[in-house]
């Protein structure tokens, strides 16, 4: 799992910065654990050509939307004041902190797939 701290676009491909997360599990309360940031600095992840990246759309939901790196890159694009903080990615990013990531070579990732924790 990832902690997501910044999306952008680099060379028309998705860059993340993001650090490992650990989860965290709840005391007494089933399905009440946590993701935290690893401790140390974050580092940078390319999402390769190939990659798959599933959001949760918010809009009428919580539905899982699969998008090619290639359409992720563009709804990047359309929303060009990202912000993770003020949800200006919203429907989208809602929860955009924590991802599934399946790293490929180095430091690309071949799937990335949002968590959804209501």
């Amino acid at each position: 799992m990832l902690s997501i701290s910044r999306v952008s676009l680099k060379g028309g491909r998705a860059v993340l910065s993001a650090r490992p997360s650990i989860l965290v599990c709840g005391l007494k309360v089933d399905n009440d654990g946590y993701y935290l940031p690893a401790s140390g600095a974050a580092r940078t992840y390319r999402l390769a050509s190939q990659a798959t990246v599933v959001l949760i759309d918010m809009s009428d939901g919580p539905v899982p939307v699969h998008y090619s790196a290639v359409e992720f890159a563009a709804l990047l694009r359309a929303k060009p004041r990202l912000s993770l903080e003020r949800g200006g990615l919203d429907p989208y990013f809602r929860n955009f902190r924590v991802a599934r990531a399946t790293p490929a070579v180095g430091a690309e990732i071949t799937a990335l797939a949002q968590l959804y924790h209501p």
